[in-house]
């Protein structure tokens, strides 16, 4: 007990000691010109302690008796480290920087200077993801990092994006990378239940202007420090925080016009329709009185375009305040933001907005803690899934502007179900008018998300720190969807008193995170040897409650709560958990500042995997050569920065359900009236990680004085014991059982590019540009043997993820207007569908994987203006018009709307050369059926992006007391350049293109204030 308390006052007595020793430390920073350098950020090296400089350039700092050296950044510039033993005071020169090779690389558990770092990774700055009107960070991130796929799904506001980072790495797994917010592992994806609406993101939740950076991990030193978790690559979001220095008010204001980019896709009018149908009839050898009485030219008074009326034009209104400031003890960030974007098909639209709070506060030279809390809520209004009654997007497609007319003689709307409707045709496919149900329809998606973090760094030596985190996300996600009775999806014919629906549900997630960690960096007396380390443990909890009710009958359409309903319809719940225990080791050594090494190890377990593989280990070793510093090159004059890196490790896929390793009984069933259980999983006690190796090799260089910038990366993946349904004896009960079998291979290139074109001292002008390239190649599947994939796709060893298998397309007979499909010698045709679709005839023709993207930014300023341009291009992919065999289907479907050219070139004499076969009533021997005829390139070029922005000039925003004040005008997604037919060449990574929501192309005007 007594040397307890003597060690207790000796280390009370060092620690006065040090609080004496604490001296100040003033300067000035300036740029290369000569001119201050305001708000430029001045670091004691390897710690939070700071400040900001001031419009003069001067700062002032107390600094701890330890601190030998300060980091000075500003952005645009390149940061310069300064030396303090003995000084007092300093002035600093900052260059104009090459922000790509000098910057930090974010990995969520660590921070290191790129210069020292192993790792590969891309870096989006806050400059290019805040006030851009789109309500996903992903979708903002499309084509701003190398390596990385964005596929929009959905233009419905608040929807999901198919996110790949450097391939696809999975058959049946997760293939999507993991999400870090500020070092701590978050949900993603949809929690909703998405009854009939369009698919969901949480992530949507989040602002993009609270976001600082997003950085995407990709090589194997970074992802194995994410174990078998990081198979996939990850995505470091990390929010913006208060900087000490003068507290700073920011305000912007958007507000815009959205409307339908349909590209090069149209439907027929109803004069084309009348004169289409007509001619069809007549092919198919109906008499002109009969034609002349069923189509008569009275036809053509009422018509109406259901396409304008379902495509819509919209607003976007967003509002964001932030303050920011702090002092060199305290940082502080509060943020509120108003997001509201109606939708471009009609009655769908999101609202979210955001409250945000951020603190940091060094309690002593020892001692830091900080907090944190994200609160998001976000509201949705979604259009109707495409195979509902209601929806406007089926309605696009299915509604004959010439049959169709929604409006009664007094003004008010058909129900849709009156015979009238379709002016006594009988050409009414969904028994439904949109107008009419559509505004008493809905599905509301209501989502609240709140990301806590507590956070603590005890500072226990000049080299180790101990760290401690604790994170909880909670998320409440509910859903609602109402049918009236009076309309389509609500009536019951059968049994008017079951007519109506109303379903809720809700889901409850909660993930709790804890994380502790010791770290730090030192150099050894021979200040040529610097070392950092980490070790972590981590512990991370999951679990979610859902619950969903279906009644139905309803008296009156104004009642909409469950209560009213008259009879129960279902109700389903259930529970799910999943836990990790992860431990992390990183060691990462810098010689001379010129050659850096790094290795790490990580042991995950996880409640996932069957009791004989619950824990594994991953792996990383890396290195990095500062060509640029050795003497060989002190006398060449084209590179100022040159360095080399290369990486290999292991890394793992744990994003699947979690009890695929249990075997497990079901309940909820019953045995003659009783309730009871049934086997309902096979188990594997054996399941374990889908494993990744990966090689990186990567050059990062500067040429030109660092006028032209880059880096040039080559990686090769394998991943393999994916997993698979693999045959299993009956007399287990089940016919199939998951497997850790399979190997795929993704590998390419990366090339980063970013140069000074004109720098004087009124215009300047930037270009960036990204190009990846990407090859997957199925290596092994069991026993050898392919996967079908229904009637479209198949995977088999030596061919790409996601292969169209399809009968090959032939054209059409000129004898007589038969469709055509070639067998499997390539040359000799059937006009059998049933012959030209087995397996022997079919052929691989393309895949939707994405082989090239590219993206390409110009940003010119002459003065107070800027200019920027944003284009994305992907290549190399194929997709499946599913909606052109509905639309262009050669009399299959009479009575719907038609694709605008499907009255071009179709047959009609014996001879002919034609595009399109015979129209048929009721079709053309299978003509529409699956075929490569369907199969279209998707490569396009789009401007994603264009901002046009003028600031107000010193001497006007001195007077107004203000010291930034902004306007700016933004374009989304404003041209497109493609071959391709449909609405939109984007889809999702399945290729197939069937009532796709449209992207919307959007103009906003906006203000952007600070004081």
């Amino acid at each position: 007990m007594r040397k307890a308390v003597l060690f207790l006052l000796g280390c009370l007595i060092l620690a006065l000691q040090l609080y004496a020793q604490d001296r100040v430390i003033s300067g000035r920073v300036l740029d290369a010109t000569g001119n201050p350098v305001s708000n430029a950020t001045v670091l004691v090296k390897g710690s939070s302690v700071g400040t900001t400089t001031k419009a003069d350039g001067s700062f002032t700092l107390t600094v701890p008796a330890s601190a030998r050296a300060l980091v000075i950044s500003s952005v645009g510039m390149a940061p310069e480290e300064v030396n303090i033993n003995g000084k007092n005071s300093v002035d600093v020169s900052l260059k104009a920087g090459d922000t790509n090779l000098q910057e930090v690389v974010v990995t969520g558990y660590t921070t290191t200077s790129r210069n020292k770092s192993t790792v590969a990774a891309s870096v989006v700055g806050a400059k290019d993801i805040s006030n851009v009107p789109m309500t996903n960070v992903n979708d903002i991130l499309q084509g701003k990092a190398t390596g990385l796929t964005v596929m929009s799904t959905s233009g419905q506001p608040g929807s999901s994006s198919n996110i790949r980072v450097r391939g696809v790495g999975s058959i049946s797994a997760g293939a999507s990378p993991i999400y870090v917010i500020d070092g701590i592992i978050v949900e993603r994806g949809q929690f909703v239940a998405g009854v009939i609406s369009q698919n969901n993101d949480i992530l949507s939740n989040m602002n993009p202007n609270d976001i600082e950076s997003v950085t995407v991990l990709k090589d194997a030193a970074a992802l194995a420090l994410y174990g078998a978790r990081g198979g996939n690559g990850v995505i470091v979001i990390t929010t913006k925080k208060g900087k000490s220095g003068t507290s700073k008010i920011n305000f912007v204001a958007q507000y815009g016009i959205n409307k339908p980019s349909v590209g090069n896709w149209g439907m027929m009018d109803a004069n084309q329709v009348y004169n289409y149908e007509k001619k069809m009839l007549a092919l198919n050898g109906y008499t002109p009185a009969f034609i002349d009485s069923y189509m008569p030219t009275s036809l053509l008074d009422k018509t109406f375009n259901w396409v304008d009326a379902a495509l819509v034009d919209g607003h976007t209104q967003s509002y964001d305040l932030s303050i920011s400031g702090g002092n060199e003890k305290t940082r502080q960030y509060l943020s509120l933001g108003y997001y509201d974007q109606e939708g471009t098909v009609f009655n769908s639209g999101f609202k979210r907005m955001t409250v945000n709070l951020n603190v940091d506060h060094q309690v002593n030279n020892r001692l830091k803690v900080g907090a944190a809390i994200n609160t998001s809520f976000s509201n949705g209004l979604n259009a109707d899934g495409g195979s509902y009654f209601s929806s406007p997007i089926l309605a696009t497609l299915t509604n004959s502007p010439l049959w169709l007319y929604p409006y009664k003689d007094d003004g008010s709307l058909y129900i849709g179900n009156e015979d009238e409707f379709s002016k006594g045709s009988g050409n009414n496919i969904t028994g439904d008018n949109w107008l009419y149900s559509s505004p008493l329809n809905y599905s509301r998606q209501k989502q609240f998300r709140a990301l806590g973090k507590l956070n603590g760094e005890l500072k226990l030596t000049n080299w180790m720190s101990l760290k401690q985190n604790l994170a909880m996300d909670i998320i409440y996600a509910r859903e609602k969807v109402f049918f009236d009775p009076t309309t389509g999806n609500g009536v019951n014919a059968a049994d008017p008193a079951k007519s109506g629906e109303i379903i809720e549900s809700m889901n409850n997630p909660f993930t709790f995170t804890s994380q502790t960690s010791l770290s730090g960096n030192f150099r050894l007396k021979d200040d040529r040897h610097e070392l950092s380390y980490l070790a972590l443990m981590e512990y991370q909890r999951f679990n979610s409650t859902n619950i969903q009710a279906d009644g139905i009958g309803i008296v009156d359409g104004g009642l909409q709560v469950l209560n009213v309903t008259g009879t129960p319809n279902g109700v389903s719940g259930g529970e799910s958990e999943y836990a990790f225990l992860s431990y992390l080791g990183q060691a990462n050594y810098t010689f001379n500042n010129k050659y850096s090494l790094s290795g790490s190890i990580r042991r995950d377990g996880s409640s996932r995997f069957g009791a004989d593989n619950r824990y594994a280990l991953f792996y990383s070793v890396g290195g990095s050569w500062k060509i640029i510093d050795e003497a060989f090159m002190t006398k060449q004059k084209v590179f100022t920065d040159l360095r080399l890196r290369a990486s290999y490790g292991t890394s793992g896929v744990a994003d699947f359900g979690n009890y695929v390793a249990q075997q497990l009984y079901a309940f909820g069933q019953t045995y003659d009236g009783a309730p009871g259980s049934a086997p309902s999983t096979p188990g594997n006690p054996k399941l374990t990680w889908e494993k990744n190796k990966q090689t990186d090799i990567g050059l990062e260089f500067a040429v030109l004085q660092n006028r032209i910038r880059g880096t040039f990366d080559v990686y090769r993946r394998i991943s393999s014991e994916l997993l698979q349904n693999v045959p299993v004896s009956r007399t287990t009960g089940f016919s199939t059982a998951q497997r850790n079998v399979g190997e795929l291979e993704n590998k390419g290139f990366e090339v980063s590019l970013s140069s000074t074109n004109v720098k004087t001292r009124m215009f300047n002008w930037t270009t960036d540009l990204n190009l990846s390239y990407n090859k997957n190649e199925v290596l092994t599947l069991y026993n050898h043997q392919d996967i079908a994939g229904g009637t479209l796709g198949r995977t088999r060893e030596g061919q790409p993820l996601n292969s169209w298998f399809l009968p090959v397309w032939a054209g059409v007979d000129p004898a007589n207007g038969d469709p055509l499909w070639y067998l499997a010698d390539g040359k000799t045709t059937t006009n059998s569908y049933a012959v030209a679709s087995r397996t022997d005839n079919r052929k691989f023709v393309g895949s939707s994987l994405p082989k090239y993207t590219i993206g390409f930014n110009n940003s010119l300023s002459y003065g107070l203006v800027n200019l920027s341009f944003f284009f994305y291009a992907i290549t190399g992919s194929k997709i499946y018009d599913q909606n052109m065999s509905f639309i262009d289907s050669d009399g299959l479907r009479y009575g719907w709307n038609y694709y605008k050219d499907a009255d071009k070139n179709y047959w009609t004499t014996p001879g002919q050369q034609a595009d399109r076969p015979k129209p048929v009533i009721g079709g053309n021997k299978n003509s529409a059926s699956a075929s490569t005829r369907w199969i279209e390139s998707n490569d396009y070029i789009r401007l994603r992006n264009v901002t046009l922005s003028y600031s107000l000039p010193k001497n006007i925003i001195d007077r107004a007391k203000i010291s930034n004040a902004r306007f700016f005008v933004s374009g989304v997604n404003l041209l497109t350049i493609t071959n391709y037919k449909g609405v939109d060449p984007e889809t999702s990574l399945s290729g197939n293109d069937v009532f796709k929501y449209p992207v919307n192309k959007s103009v906003t005007v906006g203000i952007d204030i600070s004081l």
